[in-house]
This record gives structure tokens, sequence and C-alpha cells, in this order.
């Protein structure tokens, strides 16, 4: 039995195929009709055609069966040629129509399964959606933030708004279809499909999905999430540029509460930018080729705290007043206004 995919994909490209067919064939009946009228028409002098302009109005008229009256055709070889037009005019019109719709339907039900290449820029691409992808989704949208989810089964989530791609993050072909060399992020959950998976096996399954993201687009933004901080290495290695082990951060705020009551809510205002301070990340593209010191200049004031500055993947806690900023960005904490 033909997956129901494949057979809409043969589906499709009968349609488009139909739809370039039909067009062709309408525009010459147009440009025949339009000629042939005028040439047989125009000498005799009670035929309401006596112009190009004329014969077209005629034809479109007789197309597309609204047939105002308000050109006649008189001579007999021109109302023979005119009876030709409308059936050959009236059918192909109709099937360019019927074409059209149906390439509309087509596109639709394979959109509503995942089965359509999309064209997007600058869009998050997340892999092995679960629960921990609601939230992800749900801050994205906040930001409009365009986002794409790869999975084998159809995600129904209320409340969030993302586009659907059938399949996996381990096939180049759906990862294609995610738009993944106009992507801007590749988040790559741990997916646990089953309680009783090893961590080793969800880990590998994770970076394998790593390295295939890399291989399809060598410049978009890889994080992925691993259970074992014992497998952040071969994260690395294969080029994910960001690796967050899952229930570390967390264990280290509860450790951390023990010493500092209060430290996971300071930590949480920032991240959801809530509280009186907004973390901020800025561009220093205007200061590009220029000291460091102006930057210190304009930042170092009184409810601006200098937390860091990042170029590329590489985030650092200070650089010198003298180097020279090079496509990096800076990360304030900010009191707000």
């Amino acid at each position: 039995m033909i997956p129901i995919w494949i057979f809409l994909r043969k589906i499709g490209k009968t349609i488009k195929k139909g739809v370039v067919g039909s067009s062709l064939s309408t525009i010459t009946v147009i440009i025949y009709g339009t000629l042939s009228e005028y040439y047989l028409e125009n000498s005799i002098p009670s035929s309401g055609i006596h112009s190009l302009f004329t014969s077209l109005w005629w034809t479109m008229q007789t197309l597309t069966t609204v047939g105002y009256g308000d050109t006649a055709v008189i001579g007999y070889l021109g109302r023979l040629n005119a009876m030709l037009i409308m059936v050959v005019g009236i059918g192909s019109l109709g099937y360019l129509l019927a074409s059209v719709s149906a390439n509309i339907v087509n596109s639709k039900i394979s959109q509503r399964i995942g089965r359509v290449r999309l064209r997007l820029r600058e869009h998050v691409i997340i892999c092995n959606f679960d629960s921990t992808g609601k939230d992800i989704i749900s801050e994205l949208n906040r930001k409009s933030v365009p986002v794409v989810v790869v999975a084998r089964s159809e995600i129904k989530e209320e409340g969030i708004e993302f586009r659907y791609v059938k399949g996996s993050c381990l096939e180049e072909e759906s990862l294609k279809n995610a738009g993944i060399s106009k992507s801007d992020t590749v988040i790559i959950l741990s997916g646990r499909s089953a309680s009783d998976e090893e961590y080793s096996e969800v880990d590998a399954r994770t970076i394998l999905m790593g390295m295939t993201v890399r291989k399809s687009n060598p410049d978009t933004y890889v994080v992925a999430e691993i259970l074992d901080s014992a497998n952040e290495v071969h994260a690395v290695n294969v080029g994910i540029d960001e690796i967050i082990v899952k229930g570390k951060l967390s264990s280290q705020l509860i450790s951390n509460s023990i010493d500092h009551p209060g430290l996971s809510k300071i930590l949480k205002d920032l991240i959801y930018g809530k509280g009186d301070t907004e973390l901020k990340e800025i561009d220093l593209k205007k200061y590009s080729g220029k000291p460091f010191s102006l930057v210190y200049n304009e930042y170092e004031v009184p409810g601006t705290f200098i937390l860091g500055f990042r170029k590329g993947g590489r985030v650092v806690s200070t650089i010198s007043p003298d180097s020279s900023v090079e496509n990096h960005s800076i990360i304030i904490l900010k009191r707000r206004s």
C-alpha cells in the first residue's frame, strides 16, 4: 500500500503540470481568438469588432461565459470560428480553474500532514518535541520568532503557534523540508521516548541528530539537551554550539538556595524578564573596529551592569579596553526605567 504522503506528492506533481498546461492552452486560445476574430470581422462594416482591443474584449466575454452581447459577430466564418473558441476556450479555462483549486487543496492537505517544504528564514527548528517543547515555543511566540517542529507524529498542542514537518532530524530530507538552510537556530531536545530508555541511547541519538544538522547547515546555531554530563564532550566534538545537561542547573539552584536563599527567584526573574531589572544582549556592530574603551564608556553607567561579551558561541566576562570590537555583542543587566 502506498503511503498517503507519497500519493499526495505524485498527485501534486500531476496537478502542477495540469496548471502549467491549462494556463498555456488558455493563453493560446485568448491570443488565437483575439487575432482570428479581428482578421475575420474587421472588414465587415456592421460587425462590432474593428480593433484588436474590441476583439480581445469579445474573446474574454466568451471564455468567461459573461456574454454581454454588446459586441456583435456578423460574418459566417466569424461565427464558425466563434463556436470553436466557445468550446475550446471555456473548456481550457474551466480546466485551469479546476487545476488551481486542486493545487490549493493539495497544498493545504500536505501542510496538515507535514509533508511540504517550508520557505522560512531566520526561524527556529525544534527536534524531539516533548513537554519542554511547549514552554520553549510559547516563549518564542512571545518574541514573534517563527518555529518549526520536526516529529514523527503530528503535535496537537493548544495555545502555541508553530509549523509542523513530519519526519526526524536524523533525516536530511526532513531537515530540508523544515528549511534548515535558512534557519537561525536548531534546538534538539532529549525526547526520551520511554522511561526505561537508557540515558546513553538518548544522548547518542541527540548527538547523531547534531551531526546531521551540522552537515545540513554548518552555520546554524545548534542547542542540544543531553541527559548525562559525561556525554557533553562528545556533543562538543560533533559541532554542537551549546549543551544543556537536563536537571543539572535545577540541582545546582536547589543546593545553592541553602547558602543563598532567594537566589533561584532572582535568576528566574532575570530569565523571564520580571522584577526591577532586565537582561539584555546588544549588538556592538556600530563599534566595529573601534576600541572597547568606547563600549565601556557607554555602558558603565549607574543602573547598568556589564555581565560579559559574546563573539560567536564564546562568552567572556571581560575584555581589555584596548582590544578592538569584532562581531561582538554585550550582555548587560539594566534597571528598568
